[in-house]
Parts: structure tokens; C-alpha cells; sequence
């Protein structure tokens, strides 16, 4: 498997961070692909936003520990 160099650390976790919100938008165009999303109201845009923000931010905050914790 090797050394996991802070490089490859960062790499890693860029790539997870990276797959799960790929994961997040394809749930939500499954799911709710069907719903009209309008180009002149804002709303569903926003809501939008907001499920996905609330799904990876967490995800991301974790890695951002991970990788801090790793290198200190």
C-alpha cells in the first residue's frame, strides 16, 4: 500500500470529499429529477442549495479535521 504522504492524504480525502458530492446531486436528480425547476424562480434553486450544503459540508468539515489532525 506504501507510505501515506500528507500529499497523498490530501489527495484522498479531496477524492472522497469529491465522490460523496457526486453521490449527493445524483440522489437528488434520481429522487427529484422530476420536479420542475424553474429558470425565473429562485426558490427550488435554493432549496436546492441548502440540501445539498447540509449533506456535504458536514463530509467536508471531516475531512478538513482528518487531514489537520494527520499533518500536525
Amino acid at each position: 500500500m506504501g507510505t501515506w504522504t500528507p500529499r497523498r492524504v490530501i489527495t484522498v480525502a479531496s477524492l472522497a470529499a469529491l465522490a460523496y458530492l457526486v453521490a449527493v446531486v445524483g440522489m437528488y436528480v434520481a429522487f427529484l429529477g422530476g420536479l420542475r425547476i424553474s429558470r425565473t424562480d429562485p426558490e427550488p434553486w435554493g432549496q436546492f442549495a441548502d440540501y445539498v450544503g447540509g449533506l456535504v459540508n458536514p463530509l467536508i468539515a471531516l475531512a478538513k479535521v482528518a487531514v489537520v489532525a494527520y499533518l500536525a
